[in-house]
């Protein structure tokens, strides 16, 4: 398109189907001891030692087999707009998903200026934001079984029965409410012709928001 310069307009659209299993096959157990010289176990020989000690607490991750898939849609439209020695390139990529269920809107942008209209020395500069596409692992995540911590003492110096305890916290995961983690990346660079080549040098900054963390 010819207007105050030429404009290059694109435009795509696109599709993405994720799946992914996790599959824990055996509970993983971790176990915390307590020194007891006239311990008595029982029937226990293997979290007990006769007189000696045994294990008092533990921490139990259950076996898990879940599975996930996460649809993706996607679009972008751009503008390259050359004008005299400047090369504007400016865009949108807008996605989705049936995941998160946020609509996401990502600028694309970037500012050329050819100093001496021959390629020979380009100043660019450039703002984009990028959202996080590794959400199948999170989807994962939120499927499987909490681990919880059992406790049992011991009565008249006899081991007793496991139970379920309240000093542990069963942690549980949930993604799917909250926006989608994204990082938006400013850069400044420089390319000169050389000796047939092209030598750049390239500032990058990054901001990462929105990330997911535990308080």
């Amino acid at each position: 398109v010819e207007f105050l310069g030429e404009h290059t307009v694109s435009y795509g659209l696109s599709y993405s189907n994720l799946d992914g299993r996790f599959d824990r096959e055996q509970s993983y157990v971790y176990n915390g001891s307590v020194l007891s010289i006239d311990i008595i176990c029982g029937a226990d020989f293997e979290n007990c030692v006769d007189g000696d000690q045994y294990f008092a607490r533990r921490t139990i991750t259950p076996d898990s087999d879940v599975s996930a898939t996460i649809n993706t849609y996607s679009g972008y439209l751009e503008d390259s707009w050359d004008f005299n020695r400047f090369n504007l390139r400016a865009g949108l990529r807008v996605t989705s998903d049936d995941y998160m269920n946020n609509t996401n809107l990502g600028p694309r942008t970037q500012l050329q200026y050819d100093i001496f209209n021959n390629n020979s020395t380009v100043l660019t500069a450039g703002y984009n934001r990028y959202y996080s596409s590794n959400l199948l692992s999170n989807k994962l995540r939120e499927g499987r079984a909490p681990k919880y911590v059992e406790t049992r003492y011991r009565v008249n110096n006899v081991v007793g029965e496991w139970d379920a305890s309240t000093q542990g916290t069963k942690v549980s995961y949930k993604f799917s409410s909250l926006k989608t983690p994204y990082a938006d990346e400013y850069m400044a660079g420089i390319d000169q012709a050389f000796l047939g080549g092209t030598i750049g040098l390239k500032y990058m900054e990054r901001h990462k928001e929105d990330e997911f963390a535990r308080e």
